[in-house]
């Protein structure tokens, strides 16, 4: 967001976090509890039981398969950090200038798991990014449906 001059253009499915009264969901505050978190990602530690949870949360099996292979305690470590490092009010504060996003084009890819539709769009609206709803896919819509994620991405570049 300071450096705008560094990129063409950006895309972004979390802008709602940069709202003033976003709200982490349920996992993510987990995450971020000292002693709860390490819990949660230590049950990260098997395909057998993190594969079918990716599933459910919409991943393709074979796509699944192969991630859940991939963690492990490196995995959960990165977690904890990542979500540790972004506790509220840390987004909010980052959130409070986004001019420098409206410098360059930006598309705001509406996830529903990051904030209510309207600090989505009220986010989106502050950065000066065009809005793509993808309704009938989830928080993983870039696997959900890969080529139709591509033509959204390759469409606003085409445009930018």
């Amino acid at each position: 967001m300071p450096f705008p001059d560094l990129v063409r253009s950006w895309v972004s499915d979390t802008l709602g976090s940069f709202d003033p009264e976003y709200e982490w969901h349920e996992r993510a505050r987990v995450w971020q509890t000292p002693g709860e978190g390490e819990a949660a990602v230590a049950s990260f530690g098997s395909v057998e039981t993190w594969g079918p949870l990716l599933v459910q949360r919409g991943f393709p099996e074979d796509l699944a398969t192969e991630i859940a292979a991939g963690h492990g305690p490196d995995t959960g470590r990165a977690v904890l950090a990542l979500y540790r490092s972004a506790v509220q009010p840390v987004k909010a504060e980052l959130g409070r200038d986004l001019t420098g996003l409206t410098r360059r084009p930006g598309l705001a890819v509406q996830d529903h798991v990051v904030g209510t539709d309207e600090q989505r769009r009220r986010t989106a609206a502050r950065a000066g990014a065009r809005v793509a709803e993808l309704p009938e896919l989830g928080h993983w819509w870039m696997v959900q449906d890969p080529a139709r994620s591509a033509r959204m991405l390759t469409d606003f570049w085409a445009h930018c």
